[in-house]
Order: structure tokens, then C-alpha cells, then sequence
């Protein structure tokens, strides 16, 4: 990893206060916990339960490699307005993390830090040897692609989830990213002449069905 890539990686992890990798999750708690399903009302399926564990970690996951690439948009993207949309990115990832991690405990028992994949960390380092135009070009097709994986993943959880919080917070995250695919490729074509008119018509079908 380059000594810019690490710099930028290290900041994010400290931000957030982040170990290195992911707690294994543990028996689900008897305590009710703030948050938590009330006495009166019946516990998940295993499969639905498995179904938010999972979907919150790997929004975790997921999200921990957005706050890295995003910190790195807000130091060398060219475009004011796309460093305005990557701190507005970053913030609502930051804020996301904590959450989940909190409701995975208060739900679940189980405590979860979080871990950038291989894939993810490949697509980072990509992204850490480019700089200017060449930069913002790549990097407005790899996070509208980044964005689009987990608007694919909350798809299902607002259709299943147990918890309606948590339907409501995949349904924002649904609408929010779609419309940031939106602008981004709107840019990337404006900007660049990368017209990618499938990532974009994604999105605005997502946003079409959840705004």
C-alpha cells in the first residue's frame, strides 16, 4: 500500500475509532436493551434476523471503504461540487456505522467493528494513484458503481426487515444514493463525455420506486 494511500486509510480509521478487523458475532443477548423489541412482541424468524445481521455488517463493511474514498475525493477532486457531495457522503457513512453498530448490539447481542474487503481495498488503491481530471473521471464511475451495490442490498432488507427502523434507514439509503449515482454520472458525462447511461437509468428506477 502507498504511503498516500495509508495516510488517507489511517485518518478515516481514527476518525471513526476502528480496529482492524471484525469482532465474530456473539449469542444474541436476553437483556432488553434500549432500542430493542419490546417484551410483547414476538422475535424474528432466525432467517429474517440472519437477514439484518448480515445486512448491517456488510453496510459496514461497505460504507468504511465509502468514508475512505470519499476522504480522498474531498482532498483532489477538481470540482467544488463534487467535494461538496463527497463530504455529504462521508458524513452520512460515519453516521451509519455508528448506528448499525449500535443496533446490532441492541437487537442482536452482537459487537461489530468492521472491515474493508480485498475487492474494496484493490479499488482504493486504484483510486490513490490517480490525481486531478483522471482522478474525478474514475472515481464518479467507481462510487456510482460503490453506491449501487448497497442500494441493491437495502432493496431487500426494506421488503423483509423485522425491525421498521431499520426498513426506514435502507429506504433512505435506497433514495440518497440513488440520487448521488444520479449527479455523479450526470458530471461524469457533462465533465468528461463517460456517458453511463445503464448505472444512471439504475438508479432513477430505484429512486422512481422508493422517494
Amino acid at each position: 500500500m502507498s504511503y498516500r494511500l495509508r495516510s488517507v486509510v489511517l485518518t478515516s480509521a481514527v476518525a471513526l475509532g476502528l480496529a482492524a478487523c471484525a469482532d465474530a458475532p456473539t449469542t444474541p443477548s436476553s437483556a432488553l436493551e434500549p432500542g430493542a423489541p419490546s417484551l410483547d412482541r414476538a422475535a424474528p424468524q432466525p432467517s429474517v434476523a440472519k437477514l439484518e445481521i448480515d445486512y448491517m455488517q456488510e453496510t459496514i463493511d461497505h460504507h468504511l471503504a465509502g468514508v475512505v474514498e470519499a476522504t480522498m475525493c474531498m482532498q483532489k477532486a477538481v470540482h467544488e461540487e463534487l467535494r461538496q457531495l463527497c463530504e455529504q457522503s462521508l458524513a452520512s457513512q460515519q453516521r451509519q456505522i455508528a448506528l448499525y453498530r449500535t443496533w446490532l448490539q441492541q437487537w442482536y447481542g452482537v459487537s461489530y467493528t468492521g472491515e474493508i474487503t480485498q475487492s474494496a481495498r484493490r479499488d482504493i488503491e486504484r483510486l490513490a494513484a490517480l490525481s486531478g481530471a483522471e482522478f474525478e473521471d474514475e472515481f464518479l464511475e467507481e462510487f456510482s458503481k460503490h453506491h449501487l451495490q448497497i442500494i441493491k442490498q437495502s432493496e431487500h432488507v426494506v421488503r423483509r426487515a423485522y425491525h421498521d427502523e431499520l426498513r426506514r434507514e435502507a429506504r433512505m439509503t435506497i433514495v440518497s444514493q440513488s440520487r448521488q449515482v444520479i449527479m455523479m454520472q450526470t458530471w461524469d458525462c457533462a465533465w468528461y463525455g463517460d456517458c453511463r447511461e445503464g448505472l444512471k437509468q439504475q438508479a432513477e428506477r430505484f429512486l422512481e420506486e422508493y422517494a
